[in-house]
């Protein structure tokens, strides 16, 4: 997954990132409705945007360090 940070001038932390999974890699079957006249596709998308201030991430690199 290709995830892309940066850092804002006040201190927060921002990550994006996206992947695309099929469903049929996790042994699901995609879902069907109307008895099965409307199908779903096999692919996913999952993104996500995580924020995160300076507080947070003084206790990450806490943690971080704690565990070397």
């Amino acid at each position: 997954m290709k995830i892309s940070a940066e850092r804002e001038a006040d201190g927060k932390a921002i990550a994006e990132g996206e992947q695309t999974l099929l469903l049929s890699d996790f042994g699901i079957k995609a879902p069907s409705f109307m008895f099965g006249t409307l199908k779903v596709g096999n692919e996913v998308k999952v993104k996500f945007t995580l924020k995160a201030g300076p507080e947070l991430l003084a206790q990450l690199e806490a943690l971080n360090r704690a565990g070397q």
